[in-house]
């Protein structure tokens, strides 16, 4: 009979994991020292198993591998991956740092711990590590996307200009960007610079552009052509596209608007003279017959980052918003305000939401107000009302998920809205209720463009960490962002 470290490798081979994992703790059940080659073949398993859900095994496996491997970089390191993905950064940045211990030459993991240290908030260090990095391996463009990412985050305005100006003079001498350094360039604000790269972020969307055939509009004027517009990225990023709409209306003849399924009831109401069409596959036929097509981000470039209009772009349904606020109305007395606090952006949820214990500065006010947040609230609504005596109201009507039509109706009821990066901040925003957006440093490649202000939503105040993790400071702007919001409603 083979060898447990054999019949490992076979059945990493065959693709069985659980087989894998039988022999693996065969393999590790003595306690012996494990040859390097060994060492690493295991600590490959543990990764797999991470990435494939079987988080419990991957770490179990993990736990034992390193005794036998305690000098094996790769072994640290597949924990630290295991650490990651579950939120436990302390452990994740003290594997990499024990993974660089044990390593001839630890500069390939700095990239890494960079990273963990940017995701913890511990910017100062991070920014250190990157140039540490970047002291070895000279200008890599990757090394210096971080670099911007970490200052913008940090909101180091003068080292950011020298982080851009470097990052910037290393693509044009190597002719290519990077998925990431275009990221890092929206959210810093450096619209015309990221321009070149914009194709680049389908690399980073996990999705194809639409696949339709015609010529790409590139901004010019065309009065006897019809210009398909398709959404793409998400809800938040359609809606603050439609205030570049009514420029580009005005360079062609006629407009087909290819939206969500969700926003079309929203969208045809509020662009009556566009065709609107519900996304689906194959395209309806009123987009493929258009004559030129525009996604709905490359508007940017077609336009101008500046060209948009200053009036809100959308109307929710007057008779049902009325309605909505009529009963709104005889909950209390004083304005009506909604909130959102959490995102449900699965790559950014952790560090886009907030928590509503935290918002005493916000809920202090008299005011009415209303659960605008989708998902299961009733814990956090329970711990305002015992916590800081306040009661948040949930309207049982709307549906957050399902019907963004009535989700309009319900914002354009409200007095003023508070919310995190979401959906629900770009509804308010597009419709022009006044809101207070509370911004994560160094996220949100729409937010960032701006402090205090953006350029897609009258009426609509940012109010950005000052150091990622910390909403306290950004929690207390917003309270006095909403007094500003609602004296100028009075």
């Amino acid at each position: 009979m083979d060898d447990p470290l054999t019949q490992t490798a076979q059945r990493i081979r065959q693709r069985d994991w659980d087989g894998a994992i039988t022999a693996a703790q065969a393999a590790l059940a003595d306690g012996r020292a494990l040859p390097r080659a060994a060492a690493r073949m295991l600590a490959g398993l543990v990764v797999t198993l991470g990435k494939s859900g079987r988080a419990d095994a991957a770490a179990a496996l993990a736990d034992r591998l390193l005794p036998a491997a305690p000098r094996e970089p790769s072994a640290y390191l597949a924990r630290s991956g295991l650490a990651q993905r579950v939120g436990d950064l302390a452990m994740a940045i003290a594997d990499t740092r024990a993974a660089m211990d044990c390593s001839a030459d630890p500069s390939p993991a700095w990239p890494r711990l960079a990273d963990l240290l940017y995701e913890a908030g511990e910017l100062e260090e991070a920014e250190a590590t990157v140039h540490r990095a970047l002291a070895r391996s000279g200008e890599d463009l990757e090394l210096l996307a971080r670099l911007v990412e970490i200052v913008d985050a940090r909101g180091a305005l003068d080292a950011l200009a020298i982080a851009v100006e470097r990052a910037l003079a290393q693509r044009r001498q190597q002719g290519f960007g990077s998925p990431r350094l275009l990221m890092a360039l929206l959210k810093a604000g450096r619209l015309e610079a990221a321009f070149p790269d914009l194709d680049l972020r389908w690399a980073l969307a996990g999705a194809p552009p639409r696949p339709f055939p015609q010529p790409a509009w590139k901004g010019e004027a065309a009065p006897d052509r019809t210009l398909l517009v398709w959404g793409e990225q998400g809800l938040g990023e359609e809606i603050w596209a439609s205030a570049l709409l009514a420029e580009a209306a005005a360079r062609v003849g006629r407009v087909v608007l290819e939206c969500a399924p969700r926003l079309a009831a929203l969208f045809a109401r509020s662009f009556p003279a566009f065709t609107v069409a519900a996304r689906q596959d194959p395209p309806a036929p009123e987009a493929m017959a258009a004559d030129i097509q525009c996604g709905a981000v490359d508007l940017l470039r077609a336009l101008d980052a500046r060209a948009f209009s200053h009036a809100p772009p959308l109307r929710a349904d007057p008779a049902a918003a009325a309605g909505i606020r009529a009963r709104y109305r005889r909950m209390g007395s004083g304005p009506i305000v909604g909130l959102s606090w959490r995102s449900a952006n699965r790559r950014a949820a952790a560090a886009k939401s907030s928590s509503l214990a935290d918002w005493g500065p916000i809920l202090a006010r008299p005011a009415v107000f209303i659960d605008l947040q989708y998902g299961d609230t009733d814990g956090d609504r329970a711990m305002a009302r015992t916590a800081l005596g306040v009661d948040i109201h949930r309207d049982p009507a709307i549906d957050p998920l399902g019907d963004l039509d009535g989700v309009a109706a319900q914002v354009a009821a409200l007095d003023a809205v508070v919310t995190v990066s979401n959906t629900t901040a770009h509804v308010a925003g597009g419709l022009g209720v006044p809101s207070a957006v509370l911004l994560a440093r160094g996220r949100g490649q729409v937010w960032s463009w701006f402090d205090g202000a953006t350029p897609w939503y009258a009426g609509q105040r940012i109010c950005r960490q000052e150091r990622a993790g910390d909403w306290q400071p950004a929690i207390q702007a917003a309270g006095v962002a909403l007094d500003q919001l609602l004296a100028g409603r009075r």
